[in-house]
């Protein structure tokens, strides 16, 4: 089985005590792993516990990607256990905003980077474009004189049309 570390907003919550993490063993040998395990950047996001429940009991655990904040997803899932007491829950809710923050900024930089590169590739693309015309011009002012200089001829070898006469 493939280890996986924990990752930073995960451990914003302790873990369980040893008494409730023999239960959650007990459990998943009795049931399996009910709620999939929560990953985020190849690290656990969610389910640490139930990861190395899962490991002491040989189940293959399930794992599903997060895309998204994820201080903000951890907080979601887990602000409200019962586990928590008034200030351990204010403290945690208060790391969790701040690290989302910093999160938000980091992917808003990011993006801002990514939208200027991409905004200067099609720059460079719109000049290479312009270029190409510019040296184009020439030739194609040498095409449209030779042209012209055969309209004359090309209108003597024309039949003239006939308008409005029926046979």
């Amino acid at each position: 089985m493939t280890a996986y570390a924990d990752h930073e907003a995960a451990q914003l919550f302790p873990l369980m005590t040893q008494e409730r993490f023999s239960d959650l063993v007990g459990s998943i040998q009795l049931s399996g792993l009910l709620h999939e395990i929560i990953l985020y950047e190849d690290k656990i996001l969610d389910g640490r516990n139930r990861y190395r429940a899962c490991e002491k009991a040989g189940i293959a655990p399930r794992f599903r990607q997060h895309v998204g904040d994820p201080y903000d997803y951890v907080w979601s899932a887990n602000g409200q256990r019962r586990d928590l007491g008034q200030d351990q829950r204010y403290l945690i809710w208060k790391a969790a905003n701040e690290k989302s923050d910093t999160w938000r900024a980091t992917q808003n930089a990011a993006k801002a980077q990514a939208d200027a590169k991409r905004s200067e590739k099609q720059k460079g693309n719109s000049n290479a474009a312009k270029g190409k015309l510019e040296n184009s011009v020439p030739q194609i002012v040498a095409r449209l004189f030779h042209t012209a200089k055969q309209v004359p001829r090309l209108r003597r070898n024309v039949a003239p049309q006939t308008v409005g006469r029926r046979s």
